[in-house]
């Protein structure tokens, strides 16, 4: 997307402001950011120029601004403050004409609540400087981009380098820099807590559903000579590290990434640490590859591939959740029994997740089922009482064994006992 009249976009960001907002403030902010909103805008396809818009992010409304003047589709627009409220909105009064505009916004913390939207209600979603803000799950707030996106819809996301020459400098000189100061007025979300380099974000990226389109790198604004000969220094210095020859030191990064696939709850170890330990229960389905990483817990051997599916087998007791539905359900699961002489006795327990040890008020199945050898084979066990929608639900599944023990911290694999699971999931009968 290109603007059409950048003599009418400044104006209308210099002189839109808030009622407690100082016009010269505003203007000096304005200044600093149009490089960067063009850029931004220079990302978005011409093609979806008429189609339904998400900003995360929205205040100060700048970008907010470009958006209404050039879209033609629905704006709608997400904040957080910190606050109980669902819904708030914002006047913005020209100050030399004394028009006004009103914006309306979602609140909602984009790192821990469900986007307050239906799946795939927009065609573009604007990610802009909030990454770097982001202190706990950033692949978290990319799963409802993607949920919330339309197949084939884009994701546009913004934010500083961080091994851009500025970054550098300032660490080489004993600085730092204002996003990296403590802010008590305004909190945690006022300043940088983790900022990426090209590479990172292509990691946070890789498997959860997105493919990247572009990719730019690049100073918003103009050196002199004496500054691009400096730079270019550096450029030969650091091309000696084999860690940082590819990597680019321009100020800002540009993304335009495609929602493709599933999201695929991809944790990069170079981004994350400890993700053994982490469970966030979000779907009534399971998938090896897809979703273990968040709903398999304790028990488990590491993904591999049988029969060209993906697969994790069972270390004893295995551990996994899932989130309950509406209606009377049925638990199934998919498994492959190594081949061998005996039937194997599985048993598998559902009772929620959060009423302690399994006990006849709290369990939903309790069965023993005979797992055939050398072949895939699926169980459906109707569940004997039925759990509130949104519930938590513990699936513990035990080879020849008790499946109310609690899975061992470590157990050899026994090839005459191994199970490996594809999937467990939930239904409710229509």
């Amino acid at each position: 997307m290109r603007p059409d009249d950048i003599e009418q976009l400044t104006d209308d960001l210099r002189h839109y402001h808030a009622d407690l907002e100082a016009p010269e403030v505003r203007a000096a902010l304005v200044d600093a950011c149009l490089p960067r909103l063009l850029a931004t805008l220079e990302m978005i396809p011409d093609a979806a120029r008429g189609g339904d818009f998400l900003e995360l992010g929205a205040t100060p409304f700048f970008l907010t601004l470009c958006l209404r003047r050039w879209c033609t589709g629905r704006v709608a627009l997400g904040n957080w403050f910190g606050t109980g409220e669902r819904r708030g909105s914002q006047r913005l009064v020209h100050a030399r004409t004394g028009a006004e505009i009103t914006l309306a916004y979602d609140l909602f913390n984009v790192e821990t609540d469900l986007f307050p939207y239906p799946d795939e209600s927009f065609d573009v979603v604007v990610f802009s400087e909030l990454v770097e803000h982001l202190a706990v799950n950033p692949v978290r707030t990319l799963s409802e981009i993607h949920r919330v996106l339309r197949p084939g819809g884009c994701m546009i996301l913004t934010t500083p380098n961080a091994v851009s020459f500025e970054r550098l400098e300032t660490y080489l000189n004993g600085g730092s820099q204002m996003v990296d100061r403590y802010s008590p007025l305004f909190g945690p979300g006022a300043r940088h807590n983790r900022e990426y380099h090209a590479r990172e974000l292509d990691q946070l990226l890789d498997g959860n559903g997105f493919i990247i389109e572009e990719l730019s790198v690049r100073n918003l604004k103009a050196h002199p000579v004496r500054e691009r000969l400096r730079r270019a220094w550096w450029n030969l210095l650091l091309a000696a590290s084999a860690a940082g020859r590819d990597l680019r030191r321009e100020e800002h990064i540009f993304l335009r990434a495609r929602r493709a696939g599933r999201f695929g709850w991809r944790f990069h170890p170079n981004l994350f640490d400890n993700i053994d330990f982490y469970i966030l229960v979000r779907h009534p389905w399971m998938e090896m590859g897809v979703n273990d990483s968040i709903q398999c817990g304790e028990g488990w051997f590491p993904l591999e591939a049988r029969d060209d599916k993906a697969v994790r087998r069972i270390r004893g007791v295995a551990q996994g959740f899932l989130k309950s539905m509406p209606g009377r359900l049925t638990f199934h699961i998919e498994l492959f029994a190594t081949p061998g002489a005996d039937p194997l006795a599985l048993q598998i327990i559902v009772w929620d997740r959060w009423l302690g040890r399994p006990k006849l008020e709290n369990v939903y199945v309790d069965r023993v089922v005979t797992a055939e050898r050398g072949r895939w084979q699926r169980f459906d066990l109707p569940l004997e009482r039925h759990p509130l929608a949104d519930d938590e639900l513990e699936i513990r599944v035990a080879v020849n064994g008790d499946a109310r023990a609690n899975p061992p911290a470590a157990e050899p694999a026994v090839p005459e006992r191994d199970v490996a699971v594809h999937r467990f999931w939930l239904s409710a009968a229509e």
